[in-house]
């Protein structure tokens, strides 16, 4: 009897806890997308390339406009490569890397590719989701800032690997 109780009560807690979590997982997520902070994405965003078209032809000027204070909040280390016109985006704890590359100019128009490289997940999510939404969403909002014509078109990408 008092194993039954036992048993009974661990899993009480338990549903308790993931009711919680939940919970409050929805609400930093209402948060922030009602902030502007995160936009509504599909499940497996972190796997898709994104490719951005635009008359901002220095990767050093997009670094710039994208929002400071949202990178130290994140704890997002910003790896700059002028000689190879590029960026790495590092998360703490190592939960993703992500990178910003100019790829070439096509007639007035610069072509780029933000990706996820690598990230880890737990039960077939991405660790900091949210965060790597934030960081996608910043940039986005760093090409509309510079230039109200850039258009971002997002396609499967191949070469990504999770963290192990």
């Amino acid at each position: 009897m008092e194993t039954a109780l036992y048993v009974g009560g661990i899993l009480a807690i338990g549903a308790i806890y993931v009711i919680i979590s939940t919970t409050m997982w929805s609400k930093k997520r209402k948060r922030l997308l009602e902030a502007g902070k995160i936009t509504e994405r599909p499940g497996n965003f972190h796997k898709l390339a994104y490719k951005f078209t635009s008359s901002i032809g220095n990767i050093s000027t997009i670094i710039s406009a994208i929002d400071p204070e949202l990178l130290r909040e994140m704890r997002l280390k910003v790896k700059p490569n002028y000689q190879e016109d590029c960026v790495l985006f590092r998360m703490s704890r190592r939960l993703f890397e992500a990178e910003l590359v100019l790829m070439g100019q096509a007639d007035d128009k610069y072509l780029y590719t933000f990706a996820f490289l690598r990230w880890k997940e737990a039960s077939g999510l991405m660790e900091g989701g949210e965060n790597a939404n934030a960081l996608l969403t910043a940039v986005e909002k760093a090409f509309v800032k510079l230039d109200p014509y850039a258009s971002v078109e997002s396609a499967a990408a191949a070469y990504k690997e999770k963290f192990f």
